[in-house]
């Protein structure tokens, strides 16, 4: 992944603690590729079993965790009804509640080590102004309640909200909202292992007995597990794309007065592609989405 334009929010804390980078040839259990927020959860659970050692081609948590929305939802990009073909009701239950307890997780984190990363549980609402969608919320609203999750189906006759919708379902315990770079530090200062900033690995290789990476300044890595926690940046697994790449925009707006809606809920809609927005703590709305299938190279006055 790449940030293309544009200055991200997040990273406007000062975090002064610098690692270093490697400069010696080093051993552990399992390396790490990639420090931004995946890269340091990673780090935070394996780093209590193993050896482990993470490594950034950067500076930690300032890629694109900085440029993240950091809204937090149990709900998926499709509903309980297109997953159907491919997934059992149960299957489809458990990744639900298993969205819920990842975000427990974390709220843990936050009430264990009291670090202020901005964290907050929220409702979420999801909602199409379209009423050829209304029987599938409907479908959606009765799964989720057979589920037992808390949600209340919205009409346009008991609409809470001050834009139209034709239908929605409000979650009461739909998701959470936090700071991604300061969640990404404090896992790095509570988490064990070796950390290396400014440490680029350009290869790896299977030598028959581990795994060899090398870094950008000839030092090696031997490890008997890899981790790429690099995004789409995939190269380093594969000549080949692993995956298509899409462009998304984050937008943040100045601060708003008095600006409030229903339980500040995380609002995404029904449109393809999804568009989702919350609030920020000091009044900005901060708005995600629009995914589009990148086709070639996107001029730098064109990208937002």
């Amino acid at each position: 992944m790449e940030i293309l334009k544009g200055k991200t929010y997040f990273d406007k804390e000062n975090i002064k603690k610098q690692y270093p980078y490697l400069n010696n040839d080093v051993k552990c259990d399992v390396l790490i590729i990639g420090g931004g927020i995946d890269g340091a959860i990673v780090n935070y659970y394996l780093s209590k079993k193993y050896k482990t050692i993470l490594v950034d081609k950067g500076r930690f948590g300032l890629g694109n965790t900085v440029a993240a929305t950091a809204l937090l939802e149990y709900q998926l990009d499709d509903f309980a009804e297109d997953l159907k073909p491919y997934l059992s009701e149960k299957e489809i239950e458990k990744i639900y509640k298993l969205g819920q307890k990842s975000i427990k997780e974390i709220e843990k984190i936050d009430k264990k080590y009291k670090a202020n990363f901005d964290f907050k549980l929220k409702p979420s609402l999801i909602y199409t102004d379209s009423k050829k969608d209304v029987e599938d919320f409907e479908k959606e609203y009765k799964f989720r309640k057979k589920c037992g999750l808390k949600c209340k189906f919205i009409t346009s006759q008991n609409n809470p909200f001050s834009f139209d919708l034709e239908a929605g379902l409000f979650c009461e315990d739909g998701g959470a909202e936090f700071n991604p770079y300061l969640f990404t530090h404090v896992l790095l200062n509570k988490s064990k292992g070796f950390k290396f900033e400014n440490t680029e690995v350009v290869s790896i290789e299977n030598n028959g007995q581990e795994l060899v990476c090398l870094t950008s300044y000839g030092y090696k890595m031997f490890c008997n597990k890899v981790v790429c926690a690099t995004g789409f940046n995939d190269n380093l697994l594969s000549k080949k794309p692993l995956s298509e790449k899409f462009v998304s925009y984050t937008i943040v707006t100045n601060p708003i007065k008095n600006l409030v809606w229903e339980g500040d809920a995380l609002i995404q809609d029904y449109m393809s592609p999804y568009h989702y927005l919350r609030k920020l703590p000091d009044g900005r709305v901060i708005f995600g989405g629009e995914d589009t299938l990148y086709k070639g190279i996107i001029k730098n006055e064109d990208a937002k």
